[in-house]
């Protein structure tokens, strides 16, 4: 990686203090945090595994990719909902609020 992710000003404190975990160690992670964020650079069904393992030890997964947004276990989040939005979306599965720009 070199210096492709090197910032060029200090590392800010409370950086300092975060821990790297092994995302494969589900239980372990899952254990010790509030939440995961999930923004990885895998194939399709090793993401949807690992997300949906995180969510069957009742972890909550932010994730980047669509792939789990439509299993049941894995409400997704709608920054921008519009009342279309909320119409096409599974009842359960929308965790969000109404855009600003949106009627009631």
């Amino acid at each position: 990686m070199g210096s492709h992710w090197m910032m060029s000003t200090p590392m800010p404190e409370a950086a300092k203090k975060l821990v790297v975990l092994d995302a494969s160690h589900v239980e372990e992670v899952a254990s010790q945090v509030d939440f995961v964020f999930c923004a990885v650079n895998m194939k399709k069904d090793e993401i949807r595994a690992l997300e949906e393992a995180y969510a069957k030890a009742e972890c909550p997964v932010v994730s980047t990719t669509a792939h789990t947004a439509l299993l049941p276990m894995c409400p997704w989040l709608c920054l921008r909902s519009t009342p279309s939005t909320l119409r096409s979306s599974p009842p359960s599965a929308v965790v969000g609020a109404p855009s600003a720009d949106s009627s009631p």
